[in-house]
C-alpha cells in the first residue's frame, strides 16, 4: 500500500498534525509527505491512500487544497484539519469537513476526517484587542480572545496522540473496505 501526507500549514499547526499522521503510518507501507507548496502534479502516480490536511480559514480549507481534492481520483481520502477559534465539537467547526469533502471526487472513496485547535498569528488577537471598547460587541470580542487564548495551547500531546490514532483507524478502515468487496477495490 502507498500513502501520501499533503498539507497546507500557515503557523505550523497543520504541518505537526501531519507529522503525527505521518509517524503513525504502518511499517512496512510506502509513504510520503508533502507540503501543498512543494506538490507537483507528477507526486500523484499510483498512491492509494490520501490524507490531506488544511488550516481552516473562513470555513473551509486554501484553494491550492481544494484543487489537490479535486484531482484525486480512485483512491482513499482522509481530511484533517487545525482551527484556531472553534472548539473542533462545534457545529460550525464540523461542517468544515462537509464543506471541504464535497472536492472529493465521486470515484474516491471518503474516510473521514480529524480537527483539532490551534494556534493563530498574534497579529490577529492584537486586532481584535484594539476594537474593545470601540464596539457595541464587546462580549463577542471578549469571548474572541478568551478562545484565541485557549487556543494557543493547541495543538497539543492529546490533539497528536488523536491524530496518530484517526491515522491508524482509517488505515484499517481502508483495508477493510478493500477486503470486503474487492470488486469494488479503489487503489
Amino acid at each position: 500500500m502507498r500513502i501520501k501526507v499533503v498539507y497546507d500549514s500557515k503557523t505550523g499547526n497543520t504541518k505537526k498534525v501531519a507529522d503525527a499522521i505521518f509517524s503513525a503510518l504502518p511499517a512496512g507501507t510506502e509513504r510520503d509527505i508533502l507540503s501543498i507548496q512543494e506538490y507537483r502534479p507528477e507526486d500523484d502516480d499510483g498512491w492509494d491512500l490520501y490524507f490531506i490536511g488544511f488550516w481552516i480559514r473562513r470555513g473551509s480549507a486554501s484553494v491550492e487544497i481544494l484543487k489537490r481534492l479535486s484531482s484525486l481520483h480512485g483512491c482513499g481520502i482522509a481530511l484533517f484539519g487545525t482551527c484556531g477559534i472553534l472548539p473542533v465539537d462545534a457545529e460550525g467547526a464540523m461542517g468544515v469537513s462537509d464543506t471541504v469533502s464535497v472536492w472529493i471526487p465521486e470515484d474516491s472513496r471518503y474516510l473521514g476526517s480529524f480537527l483539532c485547535r490551534g494556534r493563530m498569528d498574534i497579529s490577529v488577537r492584537n486586532c481584535c484587542a484594539a476594537r474593545r471598547g470601540t464596539a457595541e460587541d464587546d462580549g463577542r470580542i471578549d469571548q474572541f480572545l478568551l478562545a484565541f487564548d485557549e487556543a494557543m495551547l493547541h495543538p497539543d500531546a492529546a490533539d497528536l496522540n488523536a491524530a496518530a490514532d484517526f491515522a491508524r483507524r482509517t488505515v484499517e478502515k481502508f483495508l477493510k473496505l478493500q477486503v470486503q468487496d474487492p470488486r469494488d477495490n479503489i487503489a
